[in-house]
């Protein structure tokens, strides 16, 4: 199983196909995917039962070129990785992404270009 990332679309990927696919917006996730404990708002998360945690967000209202750091909605024990895609406004207009400078259990600094950008974090 492996992560994809297309058009503000996470997808989950195992044996070649999706097997869910998350939408993320500047409203939140769009999917309905969510079980155990969760919070579905602009910068959310999901808590597995098997103690994995998803979590998600949206960095807007930036302008340029430059990093910003975002704190996650709950800290990680663990942070297995980070992944960053491009950011779309009502215009339908797309960013431009820098990747992902670092990460921690609580916090991550991600590159942008123009309008700001979408993450989504995986660990326990």
């Amino acid at each position: 199983m492996y992560l994809d990332v297309y058009n503000n679309h996470f997808r989950f990927i195992y044996n070649g196909q999706v097997q869910c696919e998350i939408a993320c917006n500047s409203a939140g996730m769009t999917d309905n995917f969510f079980f155990g404990n969760y919070n579905k708002s602009g910068n959310g998360y999901n808590r597995l039962n098997n103690g994995f945690i998803i979590q998600w967000g949206t960095a807007t209202g930036l302008s340029g070129y430059g990093y910003t750091t975002v704190t996650f909605p709950v800290t990680f024990s663990t942070c297995f990785t980070v992944v960053q895609t491009e950011y779309f406004n009502s215009d339908n207009a797309a960013s431009g992404i820098r990747g992902v400078s670092w990460f921690n259990n609580a916090q991550a600094r991600l590159g942008y270009e123009n309008y700001g950008c979408t993450w989504i974090a995986i660990g326990v």
